[in-house]
């Protein structure tokens, strides 16, 4: 369990809103020497996943959300392994597991999910709107640009090259562009207009550096949302300046949203569950509770 001291905190929202900033540039940014700042991200680094968030619509992906119960670790670990599964969490209530499967279409989706004998219910996931975690400085939840992706499919092209930058960043967001132009063996100028390129088409939308909150004794609860009718402006901006929530996600399939909220206790998600019922008394409400991450990886692609 990380004890996470007010230091902590801080160097934990810069690296959320860009892992790539440099040791130098948190420390100017926060007033700290570099070399602190450098031994502090050393220590955290066991919580942290330094994620690329790669818009895969973009690429003409749609991410299916598979929320499954299964007594086979044979097949979890088939799921785990998978280069179209990008996420996989453990859950508990009514699901056993959450994962996440990028296809190009309805049929690839089902033949990818045929592969797994799970019993399951399904969500598309259209948009995902990402929020920062401004519970851990105590503070009102800034109004800053976060990555978020989906949208409309399209299809912009990505050669072998670009494929490779994918491959290696999309886990190891602050790998510097010498290291990567080693080990592709392609120079580090040509990974660097790619990169930004790669951003200006929208397919790199941001770094970030995710921590998970079990490692310090939060919880995290996954909410999902059905509603007939509901205003998605006012949910949207419910969300975004709620303290404890984290991530948006408008689906379609069994409900239409989820939502993210973690919690240092129950008390606390009753509390934010009633908050939701009283803005929002057309939602019906469901939640599990997601005990641990067993992958996350937005370009899984071999």
């Amino acid at each position: 369990m990380l004890k996470l001291d007010q230091i902590d905190k801080k160097i934990l929202i810069e690296l959320e809103s860009d892992a790539r900033k440099s040791n130098r540039q948190i420390a100017k940014q926060l007033k700290l020497n570099p070399d602190l700042v450098r031994y502090r991200i050393s220590k955290l680094e066991p919580a942290i996943w330094l994620l690329t968030f790669v818009n895969i619509a973009k690429i003409g992906y749609t991410d299916y959300g598979v929320f499954f119960t299964t007594n086979s670790k044979e097949v979890v670990d088939r799921i785990k392994k998978h280069q179209n599964v990008s996420y996989l969490a453990k859950l508990g209530g009514k699901y056993d597991y959450v994962m996440g499967i990028l296809a190009r279409d309805i049929l690839e989706f089902q033949q990818i999910v045929g592969e797994f004998d799970v019993v399951k219910d399904i969500s598309v996931r259209v948009q995902l709107f990402h929020f920062s975690k401004s519970y851990l400085l105590n503070r009102k939840k800034a109004i800053v640009k976060m990555p978020d992706f989906g949208g409309r499919i399209t299809v912009t092209q990505i050669d072998d090259l670009d494929k490779k930058i994918l491959q290696h960043l999309a886990t190891n967001a602050r790998m510097n562009v010498v290291e990567l132009a080693r080990i592709i063996k392609s120079p580090a100028s040509t990974i660097m207009f790619r990169i930004k390129k790669l951003r200006k088409n929208q397919i790199i939308v941001g770094f970030n550096g995710y921590i998970r909150c079990q490692s310090y004794g939060y919880q995290n609860h996954l909410i999902t949302l059905s509603a007939s009718r509901i205003n998605e402006k006012k949910l949207f901006s419910f969300c975004q300046q709620h303290q404890y929530i984290t991530y948006l996600i408008k689906t379609i399939g069994k409900w239409d949203y989820e939502i993210s909220i973690e919690v240092p206790d129950q008390k606390k998600l009753q509390e934010i569950l009633s908050e939701i019922r009283e803005n929002f008394p057309e939602a019906n409400l469901n939640s599990v509770i997601l005990f641990e991450e067993l992958k996350y990886n937005l370009f899984p692609f071999e």
